[in-house]
């Protein structure tokens, strides 16, 4: 009875210390299974790092195409701006010709009228020349 005693308590012994080592190596399992996860996670951080500064990068990029677009519509502005005033200038400018253009027309034909008198006058005495003649 003793031996059987022994017995069982060996078996439940080793029933013990077999259920320990496959409890041991499942933990171990597990924990090789969480490292591989963290370095997962760790690489997916990285990448994730990798694209934020990417992103960062091409905000910065386009901030800097729109300053350039904002000063070159500036300078834009100011052209249209200058040549506006230059094309009213030229405005002036024509409106004074067309003014003395008028002008001297008034004066052409004011010297037309007296010249077709003249030319009138003088064929009339010519005319009156040649009666008494």
């Amino acid at each position: 009875k003793e031996l059987s005693v022994l017995r069982s308590s060996y078996d439940n012994s080793v029933s013990l210390y077999q259920r320990e080592v496959d409890t041991r190596k499942m933990l171990e399992e597990k924990k090789i299974l969480l490292e591989n996860e963290i370095n997962v996670r760790h690489s997916d951080i990285e990448s994730l790092s990798n694209s934020i500064i990417f992103i960062k990068n091409n905000l910065i990029d386009a901030e800097n195409r729109v300053s350039i677009s904002e000063n070159t519509i500036k300078e834009l502005n100011k052209i249209i701006q200058e040549k506006e005033v230059a094309i009213n200038i030229l405005k002036c400018e024509l409106d004074q010709h067309i003014q003395k253009i008028s002008q001297l027309d008034e004066i052409l034909t004011i010297k037309k009228k007296k010249l077709t008198k003249k030319k009138k006058k003088k064929k009339k005495k010519k005319k009156k020349k040649k009666k008494y003649s």
